[in-house]
């Protein structure tokens, strides 16, 4: 397959591959929390559908919100050829406010640092107010952050993070990254710039932006309180070991109170 205009969405799943490798405890983990607490999962910022296509395969009916169109066609595509059990609801929309004419949601998840990509307090109580009038009462939901996003320097110019042969697209894909930090707002905006080179000599290059915001672990607990849930637990990575301030991940398991 040669493709002439390429976006990050397109080459996503395959560098989430070369960068963390087959994420196979992330999704085991999830896999068991959704177990726990119920069959209908809605998913914020589910992308590709790294989450959401294992939970598809395990018979779970899943509401999968993410406010790519790009990102939900591959991951349409993806359910559509691979024979799964379950049940596949897309929604295009922004996590800051939704609304799915539905309040039947056993457990919400919001995986692997999207909770992040709100910028201020007011779009992250927006986004909990949100889940909290799907939710079922005793509905729960589960929050991963990136726990060291602000981890020293503060900036760093152009470097090189991988490069790559990918089948698919028959090209060598070279990954630059930079960032700044926004130290008070505690923001940390990365440049990402992508080189191509095609097989037959054709070269090719884009650009990819990413803020995400630090949140801490007393400010996700206040967020949580205010819009109405009780905590349940808190880990610090994805074999469910408590949480520490030196852990890797900030994962919070938080539910709707039966009223």
């Amino acid at each position: 397959m040669i493709m002439t205009d390429i976006k990050y969405p397109s080459i996503c799943d395959w560098e989430t591959r070369i960068i963390c490798g087959d994420r196979h405890n992330e999704i085991n983990f999830w896999l068991e929390l959704a177990n726990k607490y119920g069959s209908i999962i809605l998913e914020l910022g589910a992308g590709t559908g790294w989450i959401t296509i294992p939970l598809i395969r395990n018979n779970f009916q899943v509401y999968a919100l993410d406010n790519s169109h790009e990102m939900l066609n591959i991951l349409k595509s993806s359910y559509l050829n691979s024979g799964c059990g379950g049940e596949l609801h897309i929604i295009q929309a922004n996590m800051r406010s939704f609304s799915l004419d539905t309040a039947i949601i056993d457990a919400c998840l919001i995986p692997y640092s999207a909770f992040q990509y709100l910028l201020t307090a007011n779009d992250q109580i927006k986004c909990l107010h949100s889940i909290h009038k799907h939710l079922k009462p005793h509905g729960i939901i589960c929050l991963d952050l990136d726990n060291n996003i602000l981890s020293p320097p503060d900036s760093m110019n152009f470097s090189k993070l991988y490069s790559e042969f990918n089948n698919d697209l028959q090209a060598q894909i070279t990954m630059f990254t930079s960032w700044e930090t926004e130290l008070i707002s505690e923001i940390r905006t990365w440049q990402d710039y992508y080189k191509i080179e095609f097989s037959d000599g054709r070269l090719y290059d884009f650009i990819n932006d990413i803020s995400l915001k630090s949140v801490s672990m007393q400010k996700l607990k206040s967020l949580l309180e205010v819009a109405g849930f009780s905590i349940i637990e808190i880990l610090g990575d994805y074999y469910s070991h408590p949480y520490q301030r030196n852990s890797d991940r900030l994962i919070i398991t938080a539910q709707k109170p039966y009223i």
